[in-house]
């Protein structure tokens, strides 16, 4: 499948870690972001992570932490890291180049 600017790009994952890293030359902006209880997004190299850290959710099950609508750039080199301590990760964004 080829991906061309203007495709939405979705993933959600049940294990407490998801990063997306785009293929090289292609540039997204992610507008939502996911994370079960405590858990954070953020901007990564590989190496290095940035991160923001969702407001702590409901203790019910399932449990889940509050969305995070975030604008990140992301492409090759920097990329979409998120973790929750338990559950589910899931982010939404658009390809722009």
């Amino acid at each position: 499948m080829v991906m061309v600017a203007g495709d939405v790009i979705n993933d959600i994952q049940s294990a407490a870690t998801l990063t997306f890293q785009p293929a090289a030359g292609v540039e997204i902006v992610v507008m939502f972001v996911a994370a079960d209880i405590n858990g954070y997004a953020g901007l990564t190299n590989g190496t290095i992570i940035g991160k923001t850290r969702s407001q702590t959710g409901s203790t019910a099950t399932p449990a889940m932490g509050q969305a995070m609508n975030l604008k990140l750039c992301i492409d090759n080199d920097i990329y979409l890291h998120t973790e929750a301590t338990t559950g589910i990760t899931a982010f939404s964004g658009i390809q722009i180049k």
